[in-house]
């Protein structure tokens, strides 16, 4: 269709305005595929305007959804759409893209439009500062076939520069998130500090509270087969149900930024503390931490598969998110149990050795070594020097929250302080990575069993995986969708934001 509209053009400029491209980079790499020298221009506005705009105008009933905090979704749309643009123009050629400031446009709008004739190659003519004039950008191909256009556009009948100037004035209910401030700074907005939330304007009708209004995190015990698991929970206890599971060495807590805006938009978010983890019992002396045990422990936690639980999280089929060593027990679970899980989000999915024979004798003694002398736990001087060395491992976590789980994940010991998890947990004979009793070969098997919809979600500095590993995951679970996200393997940390986006717009039909 497009190379027959380029064919059609000949000598004339075809021009497409169609915002909705920028919801995937992918759709705007293939617009290089189709064209040849294309020319982008992006017209950007202050996120506040735009936010404020959308929820005034209640953009958010074309998502055809109540149940999303209209504030959020404007300012996820804002984001993911300019974040998509900037990183497709630093793609292409700098002379094939130029950026527009609304702002600008609307301050000097013949210098404005006059660089921008220059950028296309084209004579400026001055009724391009006249765009109230006659019937232009208001009427469809055909008199039925009316576009949707501004509903504001006609209430204006020249430009107003002091529309420009109207995000300065403009209260959100709350602060951006880490996410659309990034974007925000990478074209130089200012985002000066906002009102308190009780300046928020009354309820358009949306589901969800404030985060700021919601109840802390809540912690509760779980009796799971004779061992106590801690369960850390968000949002309402009627709320569909999301279940994140932590990688090794984590804690439930650990989801907290995600769990909270989750919590906002009515979801009931429930992360364990898994077995020998953050406040969750440790296994006896003979014993140790197999696959089937944690996922055993999470059937019973979400349907009371194992008794005592006679109250299971739900009996409906469950949104399943996992990262690292969590990812390898949400998706074995997902596939083992294809009947309870609604959708599947796997972040940063590692996979098991690939079980060389030759090593297999090396491997199974350096586990013997290791579980006749059990690594013992470092002592740290104070809760800061634990809070430091949690930051060292994850920069992008920030002081009060390291500290935060500093608090939760230590303990008492002699000298100072100690993490609180299993120290056997460094032995890692059972999770099934070693490549020994669990190996690639079946689990990628397994792998190719699941039936939910998938979301692979990678990060473009984490080093846990190879190119090969990650096209051997797609391979396995070819219906899955792909993300890379700008962050290392603690994706929770590092991109929270964009993390809930892709949950809610597994809901919203989203593409990105």
């Amino acid at each position: 269709f497009y190379g027959r509209l380029q064919e059609l053009t000949g000598k004339r400029m075809l021009v497409d305005k169609s915002p909705t491209y920028a919801g995937s980079i992918e759709t705007l790499r293939h617009a290089e595929n189709l064209f040849e020298e294309a020319k982008y221009i992006h017209l950007v506005r202050h996120p506040y305007a735009v936010i404020d705009s959308f929820v005034k105008n209640r953009m958010d009933k074309i998502f055809g959804i109540d149940q999303v905090d209209p504030y959020w979704l404007a300012e996820e749309v804002w984001t993911t759409c300019n974040r998509n643009i900037l990183d497709f123009c630093e793609e292409i050629a700098p002379s094939n893209h130029h950026l527009v400031y609304y702002e600008e446009l609307v301050k000097q709008p013949a210098l404005v439009m006059a660089r921008l004739c220059e950028f296309l190659d084209i004579p400026f003519d001055e009724a391009v500062l006249e765009p109230y004039q006659g019937q232009r950008m208001t009427d469809g191909v055909h008199p039925q076939s009316l576009p949707v256009d501004d509903p504001n556009f006609r209430n204006h009948n020249q430009i107003d520069s002091a529309l420009g100037e109207v995000w300065r004035q403009i209260q959100l209910p709350r602060p951006l998130g880490n996410f659309a401030e990034e974007v925000a700074t990478r074209l130089d907005y200012q985002l000066p500090l906002l009102l308190e939330p009780s300046a928020q304007p009354a309820n358009l009708g949306q589901k969800a509270t404030l985060p700021e209004q919601l109840e802390p995190m809540q912690e509760s015990y779980l009796d799971v087969r004779g061992l106590q698991l801690c369960l850390c929970s968000w949002g309402p206890v009627d709320g569909d149900l999301i279940l994140c599971i932590h990688g090794v060495l984590e804690h439930g807590a650990a989801w907290e930024e995600i769990a909270r805006p989750l919590a906002s938009m009515g979801y009931r978010v429930v992360a364990p503390d898994q077995r020998g983890h953050g406040l969750s019992q440790h296994v006896g002396m003979g014993g140790s931490y197999q696959l089937i045990d944690y996922l055993g422990d999470l059937d019973a936690i979400a349907f009371g598969a194992a008794e005592p639980n006679p109250n299971p999280l739900t009996d409906q089929p469950f949104i399943l998110v996992g990262h690292s060593m969590g990812a390898v027990v949400a998706a074995t679970f997902a596939s083992v149990r294809p009947e309870k899980v609604k959708s599947l989000l796997l972040l940063e999915p590692v996979l098991p050795g690939e079980g060389k024979e030759d090593e297999t004798a090396q491997q199974l003694a350096t586990h013997l070594d290791y579980l006749a002398s059990p690594p013992q736990h470092q002592v740290f001087e104070d809760i800061q020097a634990a809070a430091n060395r949690l930051r060292r491992l994850t920069p992008n976590l920030s002081e009060e929250l390291a500290l935060k789980h500093a608090e939760r994940l230590t303990e008492p010991g002699e000298g100072g302080v100690r993490w609180r998890w299993d120290p056997r947990l460094q032995i890692r004979t059972g999770i099934g990575l070693s490549g020994t009793a669990f190996n690639r070969d079946k689990y990628t098997q397994l792998l190719n069993q699941i039936k939910a919809p998938t979301t692979l979600v990678y990060g473009n500095n984490s080093n846990f995986n190879r190119a090969e590993d990650i096209a051997l995951q797609q391979a396995a679970i070819p219906h899955a969708q792909t993300v890379t996200l700008s962050g290392g393997h603690n994706l929770h940390v590092d991109a929270p934001d964009p993390i809930v986006a892709i949950i809610a717009n597994q809901k919203l039909n989203l593409k990105n």
